[in-house]
């Protein structure tokens, strides 16, 4: 999950791994005072990077989660649109290394406007829908059928009336976010699903196994 910070001193914003877009549950996590997680200022796209520093919050960067990834496949959920230049841009830095390919970086979104800015920058660029409760009935056909998403993934509470669509529609590739059991893997994957986003460390060993 991605957004951008205000500008810093070199006018230049940052993109940071990030998916909330206040900071008030990531300060009540490290214990920081109450009055400051009820702020309404603490937007992330309205503080900069020095500022997030101070708070020493350990928000990681676009830049470091690329490089802390190195060698596995990322893909990065763009959250507005207004990250998508600085996104975009810092891909394009590591595409300049050796190490480093096109095919090592899908952009997906939930917004089908944010992906068809990406593929009018770059058509090589490969991208992925995401449905959730509030983009579900916005022309979920025209979309795959305009934007040829690399996969489609699906929120898990929506997947056992989008997953048989999706195969009518011969999407290969068929996600299931948040999914956190055994029980719900072997359910999705019974419907249809060939892949999953999980907040569990242990269950991707567990599937393998």
């Amino acid at each position: 999950d991605v957004r951008r910070t205000r500008s810093d001193d070199s006018g230049e914003p940052t993109a940071i791994v990030i998916h909330d877009k206040n900071l008030g549950r990531l300060y009540k996590q490290y214990g920081i005072s109450m009055k400051k997680q009820q702020n309404p200022e603490l937007k992330v796209h309205r503080m900069t990077p020095e500022m997030l520093r101070q708070d020493e919050l350990e928000i990681p960067t676009l830049k470091q989660a690329i490089t802390a990834a190195k060698g596995h496949p990322m893909n990065i959920e763009l959250k507005l649109d207004d990250v998508v230049e600085v996104a975009m841009q810092t891909v394009k830095e590591y595409l300049k290394k050796d190490s480093y390919s096109l095919e090592d970086f899908v952009f997906s979104s939930k917004d089908w406007r944010i992906l068809r800015k990406i593929k009018q920058e770059d058509p090589n660029v490969e991208v992925a829908l995401v449905y959730g409760f509030k983009n579900i009935y916005r022309r979920l056909i025209w979309h795959i059928r305009k934007l040829s998403p690399k996969w489609v993934g699906v929120n898990k509470y929506l997947a056992p009336i989008l997953l048989p669509i999706l195969i009518l529609l011969r999407v290969d590739k068929r996600y299931v976010y948040t999914v956190n059991h055994m029980w719900q893997v072997k359910l999705f994957s019974l419907l249809g699903a060939n892949g999953f986003f999980t907040d569990s460390i242990s269950l991707p060993e567990s599937v393998k196994k």
